[in-house]
């Protein structure tokens, strides 16, 4: 199985669009030579090959990120309608 390290940059700001996050990953012999295999006859760099395997897991996993941003939506929406709540007995 392969190995993913994550750091974090300027994790205590939202990143800007152009910002990325370097990751460090060990692959699998086996498996680094498949990827220089299909390298070599797509003429991409392997760096480009994982970037394509994240948007597919990404998409692979759509439904759970959907889920997970909507509930924190709704858990925003309820927050807010309570400070608006508050807000108002207060005046």
């Amino acid at each position: 199985m392969s190995e993913i390290t994550s750091r974090k940059v300027n994790s205590d700001i939202m990143p800007k669009k152009d910002d990325a996050v370097n990751t460090g990953i060990r692959v699998p012999r086996e498996k680094y030579e498949l990827l220089e295999e299909i390298k070599k006859a797509e003429r991409k760099p392997i760096k480009a090959l994982v970037l394509e395997g994240i948007d597919l897991v990404l998409l692979k996993y759509e439904d759970i990120l959907t889920e997970r941003i909507i509930s924190r939506a709704d858990n925003v929406k309820k927050v807010l309608a309570e400070v608006k709540t508050e807000s108002k007995k207060e005046e």
